[in-house]
């Protein structure tokens, strides 16, 4: 096979998001020991989501250390490559490595399950999964003291990354407006690493929910300073996501994930009364929810936009019901 095709190929396969690489009906492929490329079989792409349900749901292992949350953190935000031989998932896999303690691993069969360690080598959107949820839980664990800074500084940088990103995805759009092509190079490595970005994102507030509020057998219990901290500080949390949500939407719009788009849409909308949209904001996430959920081929989530405007605004916006019809193939 072609090196240039085929590194092409998984250029583009990287930046697809997790759920949607790891379906039974899309074509992923693996190597062999000998470099060739080989189909995965329904059972082995049922063990990498059962690998990533129990990795998050199994309790930290504290090998995830500050050395290592900053060389995830540096590639995500500034671009920084470890100096190091071999390519990106070579430098991942030596940082998945680096944590694991053998000793600590369960030795039964019926307590390991499916590890991820067992699924993950030259596997390099699970050694971002790793990457990303083990940097979100180092932040948790840490109570957000990272090399980033203090806890407010911290909110601060990872704020400032997703604006940024929003700011270069958008200067790299073509003179008529059309975003370019995911061949052309500086649009791949844009949208990666925003992508990346968003998944950090997500896992963050998936831990943050969780050490705040709980969670019942999806993710493991933090520690009792760390549940005390975070609720203390829950409303200072809040007010952060709220910030940078509309932020978030437009960079994820940009990529080409409207489900998380309308997920931070109807998370502002909810805030609405609560004065977390201000001045023209409110249109732009509508105008952001609604071009996703015709993406989504979502009429009746339209139609209820349109519904929770007339009611909660007073406004009637006859485009959200044009939208529907659109979106319903009318």
């Amino acid at each position: 096979m072609d090196n240039e095709v085929q590194q092409a190929y998984f250029e583009l396969l990287r930046l697809l998001p997790l759920n949607v690489a790891t379906r039974v009906t899309c074509s992923l492929v693996e190597h062999d020991l000998n470099g060739l490329m080989v189909g995965l079989d329904d059972g082995l792409v049922d063990a990498y989501r059962q690998a990533c349900s129990r990795h998050a749901a199994h309790p930290t292992s504290g090998n995830f250390h500050s050395h290592n949350f900053t060389r995830v953190m540096a590639f995500i935000l500034q671009d920084t490559v470890p100096s190091q031989k071999g390519g990106l998932s070579t430098w991942l896999e030596r940082q998945f490595y680096s944590c694991q303690r053998w000793e600590k691993e369960p030795t039964t069969k019926e307590d390991a399950g499916d590890p991820l360690s067992s699924v993950i080598d030259r596997n390099e959107r699970l050694l971002w999964f790793w990457a990303t949820w083990e940097a979100a839980q180092f932040c948790i664990q840490s109570k957000l003291r990272t090399p980033l800074g203090k806890p407010q500084e911290t909110f601060t940088a990872i704020g400032a990354a997703i604006k940024s990103y929003h700011d270069e995805l958008r200067s790299n759009d073509s003179a008529d407006g059309n975003p370019r092509t995911v061949s052309d190079g500086v649009e791949q490595r844009s949208v990666l690493h925003a992508r990346l970005l968003l998944q950090f994102l997500e896992n963050l507030e998936k831990h943050l929910y969780n050490a705040s509020e709980g969670c019942a057998v999806a993710m493991a219990t933090p520690p009792k300073a760390v549940r005390t901290f975070f609720r203390t500080n829950r409303a200072t949390c809040q007010e952060w996501l709220a910030r940078i949500r509309l932020s978030i939407m437009q960079v994820a719009g940009h990529c080409d994930e409207p489900g998380m788009v309308v997920r931070h849409a109807f998370e502002l909308l909810h805030g609405y009364k609560d004065g977390h949209l201000q001045g023209g904001e409110l249109d732009t996430v509508l105008l952001l929810a609604v071009e996703a959920l015709c993406k989504l081929r979502s009429p009746e989530a339209i139609q209820g936009l349109w519904v929770w405007s007339r009611e909660v605004t007073n406004r009637k916006l006859n485009w959200i019901r044009a939208a529907a019809d659109m979106a319903s193939g009318n």
